[in-house]
């Protein structure tokens, strides 16, 4: 089917859809009813294959969207551990600076008062 008839046929649907009056199978007459039905039906492998493609771009996305996601949390989870790193780096190097001062400190008493 051509894109001007989908195009057509889209509209005929949706003028049977939202029109003010309240339509049922007796409104058309049988020919009318079943060319319309054979329209759709003729269109249906159009409307499979634009559904499918619809749903693999949003399985495309979700999956993009949850890599990103643990991609995030890894990261996070890495500057935290990095962090932790970092304190207790900071940690031991501030006992060893008081240590060092506090054995120079010792160091010049016991020169000063020899026993």
């Amino acid at each position: 089917m051509e894109k001007g008839e989908s195009e057509n046929l889209f509209k005929e649907i949706n003028n049977i859809s939202h029109s003010e009056n309240d339509f049922s199978v007796n409104d058309f007459s049988e020919n009318e009813y079943e060319g319309l039905l054979k329209r759709v039906d003729d269109f249906s492998p159009v409307f499979t294959k634009e559904a499918n493609k619809f749903q693999k771009k949003i399985e495309m996305i979700k999956s993009q969207s949850d890599s990103s996601k643990t991609h995030h949390s890894s990261l996070l989870s890495n500057c935290r551990i990095s962090i932790i790193l970092l304190w207790g780096i900071l940690f031991v190097l501030s006992l060893l600076f008081f240590y060092t001062i506090l054995r120079v400190l010792l160091r010049l008493n016991s020169m000063n008062h020899p026993f």
